[in-house]
């Protein structure tokens, strides 16, 4: 069911979702512009319960054409699905509330405690190492660092000061960033996004 509708979560204090994609996993045969007209008669408020974004596209001719689409919160989004009475919208809607409550429960976690939970479960980082390398790629990418050389830097600091190997050897990237206060901050934000994405609870 992860791959039910796109969500968000570029806003670390809430997923979002984008009206067109809602409007389309909905199957609604409506013309969007006049179908989202339509649903904010139930009294969704802008730049609460969405914003509107203009977005550009080329179309078929090569020519640039510009858009509007809307972020949506969750809780926008959910109430859409159910005024929709379809047996899709009930679909979409559990899935949001599955998202939200995965997301409630990771945000409940303090970026130490969720790193110090990576750290000591070294098992099941290798379980889904897969996850984790996107993670740290993604760490790497937002602080414009690369935790590889950091980590042989850090080891080579440790060998100078007399720290014997196999303790070294121990060390991980989870090292390198517990280390630096703004990579706990972009990892802690990279590492809820994807455990809401994929389900996993840190």
């Amino acid at each position: 069911m992860n791959d039910l509708i796109n969500i968000n979560y570029e806003n670390s204090d809430r997923p979002t979702v984008m009206g067109r994609d809602l409007h389309a996993a909905l199957e609604v045969k409506t013309k969007y512009a006049d179908w989202f007209k339509r649903m904010c008669e139930y009294g969704f408020a802008e730049n609460m319960d969405f914003i509107a974004i203009s977005q550009k596209r080329e179309t078929a001719q090569g020519n640039e054409t510009t858009y509007n689409d809307h972020q949506l919160t969750i809780g926008m989004a959910k109430e859409i699905c159910m005024i929709q009475r379809t047996d899709i919208g009930r679909k979409i809607r559990k899935y949001f509330i599955d998202v939200e409550n995965r997301y409630k429960k990771n945000q409940q976690l303090s970026p130490i405690e969720m790193i110090a939970g990576i750290a000591n479960n070294a098992v099941e980082m290798e379980r889904i190492g897969d996850t984790y390398k996107e993670v740290y790629r993604l760490v790497e990418e937002r602080a414009g660092v690369s935790l590889g050389t950091r980590l042989t830097n850090k080891r080579n600091r440790m060998a100078g000061e007399g720290v014997c190997k196999s303790k070294r050897d121990k060390l991980s990237k989870v090292d390198v960033i517990a280390d630096d206060k703004k990579l706990i901050e972009i990892y802690a934000a990279i590492v809820k996004e994807m455990a809401v994405k994929y389900g996993v609870v840190v």
